[in-house]
């Protein structure tokens, strides 16, 4: 779920917080299929990767609006205080903009349960649901001004954490009108982190230095990870099949075949 860094409401980062605390990732893995399509998002490098143990696993940064994947609106209430809410609740005027894919009954669910994270927070939602490729012509253009976009997915191009953060949390990968960075998050340290990661030649020493970005992105709340996909597969004894390990193992049927 990425939220504009760039505008108002969501330029700041303890509203920010308040929407990834209270937001029920259980209930969206549930939505998505239970157990068997993939465990609660913690945060960005996903399993299988360089990083990802190193950002903390599946549990992920002990951060208070990480910890309750359930959701946790107490949590929440706490840091929209920080933000200027004593409330606890949103009291601006601004109407938050979501941009949804309504490609199945799984996303329109979803879709319901962030804009239930949204509302309990004192937010106005508009809540666009449109097929999958308007709402990423929509999300991917910063023209647009889109405030949350819950339908995103990336997966990486090559087996590195640089192709899951770079492209997705860069300030670099921001162009005028077609940009994978939703969010349109610019932030020089997390920039820097992510530079030093990519230009260190020891695996081990790049994966901790992944991680730490992984840790930092979490920390500044730059969107809300809703889940690490898994991609269950079913399979006659006689088949002998390959999974591509890029699209987290979807079968490849160019190079599966029968025993």
């Amino acid at each position: 779920m990425t939220l504009n860094n760039a505008q108002p409401p969501f330029n700041n980062v303890n509203l920010r917080r308040a929407v990834y605390a209270n937001l029920n990732r259980d209930a969206i893995i549930k939505e998505k299929g239970g157990v068997l399509t993939g465990e609660p998002g913690t945060h960005f490098i996903y399993p299988g990767t360089a990083g990802f143990t190193e950002a903390g696993g599946y549990p992920g940064p002990n951060y208070p609006w990480n910890t309750h994947t359930s959701g946790d609106l107490a949590v929440a209430k706490q840091y929209m205080k920080k933000a200027g809410y004593p409330s606890g609740k949103y009291t601006g005027n601004a109407t938050v903009t979501v941009v949804a894919s309504n490609n199945g009954q799984d996303e329109l669910a979803i879709n319901q349960i962030v804009k239930q994270d949204l509302t309990q927070l004192g937010f106005k939602v508009n809540l666009a649901q449109v097929d999958q490729s308007v709402m990423y012509t929509k999300c991917q253009n910063p023209k647009q001004e889109v405030d949350a976009c819950p339908s995103g997915g990336w997966l990486r191009d090559f087996n590195d954490p640089f192709s899951i953060l770079y492209p997705t949390l860069s300030s670099a990968a921001i162009t005028p009108t077609v940009t994978n960075n939703f969010g349109q998050v610019k932030n020089p340290t997390l920039d820097a982190m992510m530079q030093k990661a990519h230009t260190t030649v020891d695996p081990a020493k790049a994966a901790q230095l992944w991680g730490q970005a992984d840790r930092y992105a979490v920390n500044q709340a730059v969107s809300v990870p809703e889940d690490f996909d898994n991609q269950p597969n079913v399979f006659a004894s006689n088949v002998h099949w390959v999974g591509d390990l890029w699209d987290e193992g979807e079968v490849n049927f160019s190079y599966s075949s029968l025993k």
